[in-house]
């Protein structure tokens, strides 16, 4: 055995990672209700992923802890937790009312986790599941069988295209100093890829959610474009006239790298897309192209946004939970007056409250700077 030094890092790094396990866990405990029994489940697209890589899940770290790689088990675990679970899934359904897929997918993974967790995931099934169930402990129950018909693989690979291209969506915004609660026009998706088309084509209103945005195009049309004057300068005309010729392959053009003369030609940042009023990225089969435009319909809309987001705080900063009723009181300048009124439905439902006034009232009161329009948001706890 090798000696392994202690990393107080590597253990905060595990507690912010438990905190995860168990900040899913209260969520179910606030919001899960149990579906009647002669209801029709709902399975959406986002539910059938769940199903799909969970038994991924289940299959894969099954197979590692027979082979006697626990490492192995516990690195797919960690991973589902981290980057399925909790930074895409659940930004997914943070507005569904039926969670039941999550509830079960969440005990699955409580079985499997708790050869590694035992008192973590114990507690959890014990606040969440033990009075649903006959066996009074988790490890009790059978460790979970992986349901071949539910793993979708086309399914889970069109999915990671789609976290791509919010991940990059993303990334344009903040270069271009866009936050992610302003809504934008357009995604403009380039490619010639059938793949690509299809699953943006079942996956659309996850990316129009996700990376807020109103509409997606495809672009079959575009050419990438190749900086021949930067290209020549730096690697030469021979070379050069090598890169060029692969615009007639697409996909080996777009990976930016080339073996000539025994070198590897790093040619990537040559490559380009450019259109008026958009921000521009390459991908590995094609480009994103956002609208970097904000009209001034989308920039009430954003207005209001930030609006509803600082009730929110406001509601945190007080000690509510989402049950609690308020009465919102907001004055400001004459826009913001204007846009409240016209959109004063849309914000209750948003942050629960049951009515709201052009006021100066509200026992918890704070001033905000929006957009550089002084806000002055009051609170009544109803």
């Amino acid at each position: 055995w090798d000696d392994l030094r202690f990393s107080w890092k590597e253990l905060d790094e595990a507690r912010r990672e438990l905190a995860v396990l168990w900040n899913v866990g209260t969520y179910l405990e606030r919001f899960y209700k149990p579906a009647e029994k002669k209801a029709t489940e709902e399975i959406t697209v986002e539910d059938e992923w769940l199903l799909s890589k969970m038994n991924t899940l289940i299959r894969d770290t099954t197979d590692s802890m027979e082979k006697g790689e626990s490492h192995a088990a516990l690195k797919k675990i960690r991973r589902f937790v981290l980057d399925d679970l909790s930074r895409f899934y659940l930004k997914l359904i943070k507005k569904k009312e039926n969670i039941e897929q999550l509830h079960k997918a969440y005990l699955n993974l409580l079985i499997i986790s708790s050869p590694f967790i035992p008192f973590t995931t114990e507690s959890l099934y014990r606040k969440l599941y033990e009075k649903d169930k006959k066996e009074e402990s988790l490890f009790l129950l059978d460790w979970p069988k992986v349901e071949k018909d539910k793993i979708d693989e086309l399914l889970e690979k069109r999915m990671d295209l789609i976290r791509d291209v919010i991940e990059v969506s993303n990334s344009l915004r903040s270069e271009h100093e866009i936050k992610l609660r302003w809504p934008v026009e357009e995604i403009v998706i380039v490619t010639r890829s059938t793949d690509v088309k299809e699953g943006i084509k079942q996956l659309e209103t996850i990316v129009l959610s996700s990376a807020n945005v109103k509409h997606i195009t495809i672009d079959e049309q575009s050419l990438i474009e190749i900086d021949e004057e930067g290209l020549n300068k730096e690697f030469g005309q021979k070379i050069a006239e090598e890169v060029i010729k692969l615009k007639e392959n697409e996909s080996l053009l777009l990976k930016g790298m080339v073996n000539l003369e025994g070198r590897d030609i790093n040619f990537s940042k040559y490559l380009t897309l450019k259109r008026d009023g958009y921000a521009s990225k390459l991908t590995p089969w094609g480009a994103i192209l956002l609208k970097t435009e904000i009209s001034e319909e989308l920039k009430a809309e954003g207005l209001m946004s930030e609006v509803r987001r600082r009730i929110q705080i406001m509601r945190k900063e007080i000690g509510l939970v989402e049950k609690d009723k308020i009465a919102v009181h907001i004055s400001g300048s004459k826009m913001i007056k204007e846009l409240v009124e016209k959109h004063a439905e849309l914000i209750k439902d948003e942050v629960n409250a049951k009515e709201i006034s052009i006021s100066t009232g509200g026992k918890h009161k704070k001033t905000w700077e929006i957009e550089e329009e002084k806000t002055v948001i009051g609170i009544d706890v109803l």
